[in-house]
C-alpha cells in the first residue's frame, strides 16, 4: 500500500476513460484501481465491498465489461505512465455526484444589506473546484435568462402562427376586392359614395377596431382554455389592457413557471404537485373570467357601433347594388389589413423585449482557489495531536487504575489506610525458607533483614524479659502471610535471639508445607488444645536452624474458633513467651474468618500482609476493623510480591521513611521513565 495518495485532474491524468454503458441499479463496484504492467497490459482491481475485490487483466483500447459499467481506457499521447504505476478512478451516477457536490457547496450572504452571495466549494483539487463553480454560475445565469425569455418566446410563437392565418385571410379579401372591381368595371366610386365613405370613416374605423379587439379577446380565451392541458405560458396580445388583466396574466404565467420548474425536479405523483396544480387552475379561471368580462364589454361597444353602422347600411341599400357590394368588400379587406399590421407590431415589440432581457445575477469576482488548504488546519491538527499525545496516556493509565480493583503500588495502600508499608517483599520465583547465614547478598535476604529492623522498631525496649509477640494475618489465602512470617522468624533467629513460630491457622495450615516437613497428627496446637494431657514441650519442634523452633498446627479440628477461644491457648502462649525472645503467630486470614481477631489480644504488633496485583483495595478496610475491634494500634502493613521493574539484581527500596539499595541499577529509556512517572501520578 502506498504511504499517501494524491488526486489528479484533467491534463495530469495519463489516460482517458470512455464510458460505453452503465448499470444504474448497481450501487457497488464503481471504484477501480489500475496497475500498468506495460503500456499495453493493465491489471484492474474492482472494489465491490470492504472485503471483496474482483481482479482481472485487460489491455489498453479494449472494451472492459464489469458489473458496474463497460468502458475503454486509452492512453494520452503526451503522458505515458511508468511501469508499475497505480491509478484509481470511480464511476458515479450523475445524481450521486450532484448530491456529493451539493454537500460541499456553501452559499452565504456577503452583506445583509446587499444582494451579493458568496459561493464556496470544499474540494481536495483546487482546479476542479474552480471549474465546478464556474460551470455552476454559468448555468445559473443561463437558466435565469431562459426563464425571462420564455414569456417572449411564447408570445412570438403565437403571433407568428396568427400572422400566417391572417395573411392568408387578407390575401383572400384583397383578391375578392380586385375580382369584384374587374368584373364590374369599377375604376372609381361616385362622388356620392365618396362623400358617404368619408363621412362614415370614423364609424368604420371604430367598427374595425372593435372587431380586431373582439377577435384578439376570442383568441386569448381560446388560448387560456387550451392552456389547461398544455400548461403553456399565455402571451399578452391586448394593447393598452387594464391593470387587473395584466396582474392576473402575470400571476398565472409565474405560477406556470413555478409548476414547470417543480415538475423538472419531481414527478406528477409528488404530493406537492397537487397544490401547485390547484393554484394554477385558480389563476387560469380568474384570468378566463376577466377575459370573458372584457369580451362582454367589447360586445356592448360593438353593438352600439353596429347600430350606427346599420343606419349607414340603410343608406347604402338605397345606392346602386354594385357600390354597396364594393363597400362591404373594402371593409373586410381593411379589417384584415389592420389585424395583420397589429400582429406585426406586437411581434416586433416582443422581439425588442426579448433582446433587452438580461440575467438578474452577474459575477462580481471570478472563482479562484485559496493559496493554502482550508481544511484540515495544520496548526489545529498539530495542537490536537499534541494534546492527545499528552492526555491519552495519562487518561488511559488513570482509567486502568480506576477500573482495576486490586492493589498496584504503595500509593494505593497509603491512600486508603494512610499507613506506609513497614516493608516491601519483591516477587520471588521460588519462595521458601531463607538461609540468612549463607545468603548474605541476595535481594530477598536483604529485604527480610530490612523488614526485621523495621519490625524491631515497632516493639518496646529490648530490655524487657517478656518475649515480644508478632501476629501475621492477611485478607485471604495466597497473599504470602506464612512465607513472610516464617522468614522473618528465621531472620530474627540469625541475630542469636530465641524465636518460635506457632502455626495457628487451624483451617488451612501452611507452615509444615513451607518447611517441607510432615504435620504430625498426634501433636500440634490443635491436639494440645483438645486434651489436657499434653505439655507445651510436646508440640515444640526443634529445627536445624539455631535458636529457631516451630509449633505446628496439628490435625485440622472441626471447631477451630472454639479452640482458639479456650483458656489453654492463652496458657500455652504465656508459657512459651517465658522460654523465647520472640513469638511469631501465623494466624488465619482476617478477611475470611474471625479466628485472627481472637488472637490479636496476644500480639504486641500485628503485621497485615498485602499482595500486589492480588489483594483487593476494598479489603484494606479490614485494617480499620482490626484497630477498632482489637483496640491494638500497633497494626502495620507489609507489601508482598512487588514487581521490581527498576532494579537488576541488588537495587531495591522499602518504606518507613527512607530508601536503601546497593549494587547497580538497570537504566531505563525515556519512554519507560515517562510511563513510570505517569503511573505514579495516576496512583
Amino acid at each position: 500500500r502506498p504511504i499517501s495518495k494524491s488526486k489528479i485532474y484533467k491534463d495530469n491524468f495519463p489516460f482517458e476513460v470512455t464510458i460505453i454503458d452503465t448499470f444504474p441499479n448497481v450501487l457497488q463496484g464503481r471504484f477501480f484501481e489500475i496497475t500498468f504492467s506495460s503500456l499495453v497490459d493493465i491489471n484492474i482491481d474492482q472494489k465491490i465491498s470492504r472485503s471483496t475485490t474482483n481482479n482481472f487483466r485487460s489491455k489498453i483500447g479494449v472494451p472492459i465489461k464489469t458489473s458496474a459499467a463497460t468502458f475503454i481506457i486509452n492512453l494520452k499521447p503526451a503522458l505515458k505512465p511508468e511501469k508499475g504505476a497505480k491509478y484509481a478512478f470511480s464511476i458515479n451516477l450523475e445524481k450521486y455526484a450532484t448530491r456529493t457536490y451539493l454537500t460541499q457547496l456553501t452559499a452565504s450572504l456577503a452583506n445583509k444589506q446587499a444582494s451579493g452571495i458568496n459561493l464556496s466549494l470544499l474540494t481536495p483539487v483546487p482546479e476542479k473546484g474552480v471549474d465546478i463553480l464556474n460551470t455552476f454560475i454559468r448555468e445559473y445565469i443561463a437558466n435565469n435568462l431562459s426563464q425571462k425569455n420564455a414569456f417572449a418566446d411564447s408570445t412570438i410563437k403565437f403571433i407568428e402562427s396568427r400572422l400566417s392565418i391572417v395573411n392568408s385571410e387578407l390575401s383572400g379579401s384583397e383578391k375578392d376586392l380586385a375580382n369584384f372591381k374587374q368584373s364590374n368595371g369599377i375604376a372609381d366610386l361616385s362622388a356620392q359614395s365618396k362623400a358617404m365613405i368619408e363621412s362614415n370613416a370614423d364609424i368604420v374605423q371604430q367598427l374595425n377596431t372593435a372587431d380586431v379587439k373582439d377577435q384578439v379577446v376570442k383568441n386569448m380565451i381560446q388560448y387560456v382554455e387550451h392552456s389547461k392541458t398544455t400548461h403553456q405560458i399565455v402571451p399578452s396580445l391586448i394593447t393598452s389592457p387594464d391593470p387587473t388583466f395584466l396582474a392576473l396574466l402575470q400571476s398565472y404565467n409565474q405560477l406556470l413557471g413555478q409548476r414547470n420548474r417543480f415538475l423538472s425536479l419531481n414527478t406528477e405523483s409528488n404530493p406537492g404537485m397537487e397544490s401547485i396544480n390547484n393554484q394554477v387552475e385558480e389563476a387560469r379561471l380568474a384570468l378566463l373570467h376577466n377575459l370573458q368580462n372584457m369580451q362582454s364589454a367589447l360586445s356592448l361597444s360593438k353593438n352600439k357601433i353596429e347600430q350606427q353602422n346599420q343606419s349607414l347600411k340603410n343608406y347604402i341599400y338605397n345606392a346602386p347594388e354594385k357600390e354597396r357590394l364594393f363597400i362591404n368588400l373594402s371593409r373586410q379587406q381593411e379589417i384584415k389589413q389592420a389585424l395583420y399590421l397589429y400582429l406585426l407590431q406586437r411581434r416586433e415589440e416582443m422581439a425588442i423585449t426579448k433582446s433587452s432581457n438580461i440575467a438578474a445575477a452577474r459575477v462580481i469576482d471570478n472563482p479562484e482557489a485559496n493559496d493554502t488548504p482550508v481544511s484540515p488546519k495544520s496548526s489545529i491538527v498539530l495542537a490536537i495531536a499534541f494534546l492527545l499525545g499528552a492526555i491519552l496516556p495519562y487518561g488511559f493509565i488513570m482509567l486502568i487504575n480506576l477500573l482495576d480493583r486490586k492493589i498496584k503500588s504503595i500509593q494505593d495502600i497509603t491512600n486508603i489506610t494512610h499507613i506506609d508499608p513497614i516493608g516491601l517483599i519483591s516477587h520471588i520465583k521460588d519462595p521458601g525458607p531463607i538461609d540468612f547465614i549463607k545468603e548474605t547478598r541476595t535481594i530477598k535476604a536483604e529485604q527480610f533483614r530490612t523488614l526485621r529492623t523495621n519490625v524491631q522498631f515497632t516493639l518496646t525496649s529490648e530490655a524487657s524479659v517478656i518475649a515480644k509477640t508478632i501476629l501475621f494475618s492477611s485478607s485471604m489465602s495466597g497473599e504470602g502471610k506464612s512465607y513472610i512470617s516464617l522468614n522473618l522468624a528465621r531472620s530474627l533467629a540469625s541475630l542469636g535471639k530465641k524465636v518460635i513460630i506457632i502455626d495457628l491457622d487451624l483451617r488451612k495450615p501452611k507452615l509444615a508445607q513451607n518447611l517441607g516437613i510432615q504435620n504430625n497428627a498426634n501433636s500440634g496446637v490443635s491436639s494440645y488444645l483438645i486434651t489436657n494431657q499434653m505439655d507445651s514441650d510436646d508440640i515444640i519442634v526443634h529445627t536445624d536452624t539455631p535458636n529457631f523452633d516451630i509449633a505446628l498446627s496439628g490435625p485440622i479440628p472441626p471447631n477451630p474458633t472454639e479452640l482458639l477461644q479456650s483458656n489453654r491457648l492463652a496458657g500455652l502462649i504465656n508459657k512459651i513467651k517465658e522460654q523465647y525472645d520472640y513469638v511469631v503467630l501465623d494466624a488465619p486470614p482476617m478477611g475470611l474468618v474471625s479466628d485472627a481477631l481472637l488472637l490479636t489480644k496476644f500480639a504486641d504488633s500485628i503485621m497485615y500482609v498485602v499482595r500486589e496485583n492480588y489483594t483487593y483495595k476494598k479489603q484494606l478496610g479490614i485494617i480499620d476493623d482490626i484497630k477498632r475491634k482489637s483496640k491494638n494500634s500497633s497494626v502495620y502493613v507489609i507489601l508482598n510480591d512487588v514487581q521490581n521493574k527498576t532494579s537488576d539484581r541488588y537495587g531495591y527500596g522499602y518504606g518507613y521513611g527512607y530508601g536503601y539499595g546497593y549494587g547497580h541499577e538497570k537504566k531505563l529509556n525515556f519512554f519507560q521513565r515517562v510511563i513510570n512517572l505517569l503511573r505514579g501520578y495516576g496512583n
